[in-house]
C-alpha cells in the first residue's frame, strides 16, 4: 500500500541529466561482442569493476531509461526538515513549495501525473 505524503521542498537538484552516464554503461559493453584476448578480457573487467563502483555510488542507482520513456524527471530534492529524497515527477518541482507525493521507499517519491 502506497502513502502519501505531504512534502515541502526547499531545493530542487533536476538530474534528468544522468540518463547519458546510465546509457554508456550499455554501450561499453559492445567490445565483448568481438572476440578478444584475455589481456583483453582482463582490462575490459577491471574498466567495469570501476563502471559498477561509479553506478552504485551515484545517483544512476535510482536511474532507468524508462523513465524518460514516459515523460518522468528525476530529482534530488531537499525538503524543509534538510532531508535529501529523490522525486519521480512529470511535472516540474519548484523549491520553496508543497507537494504530495507518494512514498515508494525511504527517500524514493512519486508524483501522481495530474
Amino acid at each position: 500500500v502506497l502513502s502519501l505524503m505531504d512534502l515541502e521542498i526547499n531545493h530542487v537538484d533536476d538530474r534528468g541529466g544522468v540518463y547519458t552516464m546510465y546509457l554508456i554503461s550499455y554501450i561499453s559493453l559492445i567490445p565483448l561482442f568481438m572476440v578478444p584476448s584475455w589481456a583483453e578480457i582482463t582490462s575490459f573487467a577491471i574498466i567495469l569493476l570501476v563502471m559498477l563502483s561509479t553506478y552504485i555510488n551515484s545517483d544512476l542507482i535510482f536511474y532507468n531509461p524508462m523513465f524518460v520513456a514516459l515523460g518522468y524527471k528525476l530529482y534530488l530534492v531537499e525538503l524543509s526538515d534538510g532531508d535529501r529524497v529523490y522525486i519521480l515527477s512529470k511535472q516540474s518541482l519548484r523549491g520553496n513549495r508543497g507537494i504530495e507525493a507518494y512514498l515508494l521507499t525511504d527517500y524514493f517519491f512519486l508524483v501522481e501525473d495530474r
